[in-house]
């Protein structure tokens, strides 16, 4: 399944004029550029601003989750069913609804795949997440599927990869190990469970980082 991920984080889905990504920008060009194995799961960072005085003027702790570490750990697996959906998957293929390339949609009606729901897209909602994600919902023989298409552009209006096809545990897709949505409370308890930060104090004009810092004082 790690193979399904990445090619979803790196699929070329091309330069549109809606897309304001410039030469490079844009989520799937970037992601040519990284090794999502190696890549912690959760970054997080803490920004504390001073004043001259050196009171705290503002704090805040924020959290950016990997959607290549979520979804690999998400309630997803790929079956003998998804396999042949993926590798009926090719860029020459144009999408017949949706994000679902034409071969894909046939072999959907095959299947006599009923859909549950209507499409959803993360984007509408604020989470952690690097990337946003379009999913919806499928029942096939009984059993509960999910059709994924990643945001691989840069405005959030184009550039969406060709869906995946994953059958799911449960009915909602969601990762119990990270929460797409996390308030500061939870992203500072990840930090006292061990999880370093990059800390950047801000005061008179000037800046100190600390890319690793495990010290508790900055976040109590």
């Amino acid at each position: 399944m790690k193979d399904t991920i990445k090619s979803m984080l790196l699929e070329n889905t091309g330069k549109n004029f809606l897309d304001s990504g410039g030469e490079s920008g844009r989520h799937w060009q970037r992601n040519q550029q990284r090794d999502f194995e190696s890549e912690p799961p959760i970054t997080i960072e803490a920004d504390i601003h001073y004043d001259a005085k050196g009171d705290i003027t503002f704090s805040d702790v924020t959290a950016t989750l990997s959607l290549y570490h979520w979804l690999l750990g998400a309630n997803i697996e790929e079956d003998e069913r998804c396999e042949e959906f993926q590798s009926n998957i090719n860029a020459d293929d144009p999408f017949a609804e949706g994000y679902i390339t034409s071969r894909c949609w046939d072999l959907l009606h095959s299947w006599g795949a009923e859909p549950k729901g209507d499409t959803y897209y993360t984007y509408n909602d604020s989470d952690n997440l690097d990337q946003c994600f379009v999913h919806r919902y499928l029942e096939i023989d009984g059993y509960d599927y999910v059709l994924i298409s990643v945001h691989g552009g840069a405005d959030a209006r184009g550039g969406f990869a060709a869906a995946r096809l994953f059958y799911i545990h449960d009915e909602l897709i969601y990762n119990e190990a990270w929460s797409r949505f996390m308030e500061e409370e939870e992203i500072t308890d990840h930090v006292r469970w061990g999880e370093p930060y990059r800390l950047t104090r801000y005061f008179d004009g000037a800046k100190h980082v600390i890319p690793k810092c495990t010290d508790l004082k900055w976040i109590d």
